[in-house]
């Protein structure tokens, strides 16, 4: 298991590299209205999402060796995932971060506060292919049982939704300091972020087609 955790670890660490995400939990949490039940509600859709991004990944995991048609398609989605990050890097090297509108985030309805904490991550590409991509490693990784795979998605959970539930934990112990110290933090991610995801996305592209070539050479059904 720490042979796959650490092949897929990064990719959990590049998924919470978001600060348009980090941002929309610190204005929840330095609102005046209800600032701990707003953010839960953002953390809530954010968790939906996440569920649904690792079920899909786990399905996408490794075929049968005995099965052709199902390594054929395990070919096509190594191939498709490299070029889907290589595209990734590219976007993400000359495109910039979306910001997000303090007004119109603070006079969200609550339940508009749950819609908004999944539309935000469905458009939110880049950490959603990347979590995907780590639910994959995790389960087509032969050497490790299914509570072991079960235990790598929790971990892809906790990461992928940790842009919200670490501010607010945070805030909970420590009201007072927890936005300050937050909102530099959050400063780092827009300076370096974009760097640190263009590394990640343009190395997991060549490694998927890396997987996709070794799937071709050592189990195409000849």
């Amino acid at each position: 298991m720490i042979a796959t955790l650490a092949q897929v670890l990064p990719l959990n660490i590049a998924s919470i590299i978001s600060p348009c995400l980090f941002a929309a939990a610190l204005i929840l949490l330095a609102g005046r209205k209800d600032p701990v039940l707003r953010a839960f509600l953002l953390f809530l859709g954010t968790l939906s999402l996440s569920l649904v991004t690792v079920t899909i990944g786990a399905l996408l995991g490794n075929p049968s060796p005995e099965k052709h048609h199902e390594i054929l398609i395990a070919i096509a989605i190594n191939f498709f995932l490299g070029a889907l990050f290589l595209f990734f890097a590219i976007r993400v090297h000359f495109t910039k971060e979306r910001r997000i509108n303090k007004r119109k985030l603070e006079q969200r309805k609550y339940w508009h506060i749950f819609i908004f904490g999944i539309l935000i991550n469905v458009t939110n590409l880049d950490a959603v292919v990347l979590s995907l991509a780590a639910a994959k490693e995790a389960f087509e990784a032969p050497a490790i049982g299914e509570t072991a795979k079960l235990i790598l998605l929790a971990i892809n959970v906790a990461f992928f939704t940790l842009p919200i539930w670490l501010p607010l934990a945070f805030y909970l112990v420590a009201p007072k300091t927890a936005i300050p110290a937050l909102e530099k933090f959050n400063i780092f991610l827009e300076k370096y972020g974009q760097i640190i995801m263009f590394i990640v996305f343009l190395v997991m592209g060549c490694w998927f087609f890396y997987q996709g070539i070794d799937l071709v050479i050592n189990r195409w059904p000849w």
